[in-house]
């Protein structure tokens, strides 16, 4: 394998993550500017939903430009129903509701307490935030997260890393990155799990939609679970 090659494509991954974070949060950022507590739940739900999946479809438009610079020959996966392979979906799924749960009322419990979070302030207004108005989110935890982190994390990120490395080695960085942009120490095993599962799931079909329904599907999971 030619290292050089390899050195750069995880430098080029970073730069893509980097310019995903800055995106983020100048686009969003630039919300904060506006009150919309005034218009009424509903208005206010439709506006961060429809703004929030413009953001996101505008930076994964710019990361596929950026990308194609490298590899002109990028494309995203399938995203077709028809290429689900139920069994390895289910596996997957039941796997990762197993550890899960293992995991959050076992040594979960315990780094919970521990940990000092680095972004604390912003998950304790987000917590606010929901429980004066949880549509939003849940709008962003069942749809949009899902759909477009797959697309990133998975489509571009794990699938330009399978071409230079290893089966596991590309979905290990895979995960990492993708744990980090969580920004959470408390959830970054249960997030690299989480990558793992679904990288692999990815890199054996290449179906783009298995990963964003199981994502879906564990997003709802785990909010049935905090309730």
């Amino acid at each position: 394998m030619n290292i050089g090659i390899s050195i750069m494509t995880i430098k080029q991954s970073f730069s893509l993550l980097f310019f995903y974070f800055i995106m983020k949060g100048v686009l969003f950022g630039s919300l904060l500017l506006f009150d919309l507590n005034s218009l009424g739940i509903v208005l206010e739900s439709a506006i961060n939903i429809f703004f929030n999946i413009s953001v996101e479809y505008l930076i994964l438009i710019l990361i596929i430009k950026k990308v194609r610079k490298i590899n002109p020959d990028f494309k995203l996966s399938n995203l077709s129903i028809n290429s689900v392979n139920y069994k390895l979906f289910l596996t997957a799924f039941i796997f990762l509701v197993g550890f899960f749960l293992l995991y959050y009322f076992t040594i979960g419990l315990w780094i919970n307490e521990m940990a000092k979070e680095p972004f604390q302030e912003y998950f304790v207004k987000l917590e606010t935030e929901f429980k004066r108005n949880p549509y939003p989110i849940y709008g962003s935890a069942f749809i949009i997260a899902p759909v477009f982190e797959e697309l990133f994390f998975r489509g571009v990120i794990l699938n330009e890393l399978a071409k230079r490395f290893q089966f596991f080695k590309a979905i290990i960085f895979s995960s990492l990155f993708f744990a980090a942009s969580h920004l959470s120490i408390s959830s970054f095993i249960p997030t690299v799990m989480f990558g793992l599962i679904i990288g692999f799931l990815y890199l054996n079909g290449k179906s783009l939609i298995s990963c964003i329904l199981l994502h879906a599907l564990m997003n709802i999971f785990m909010t049935v679970i905090d309730l």
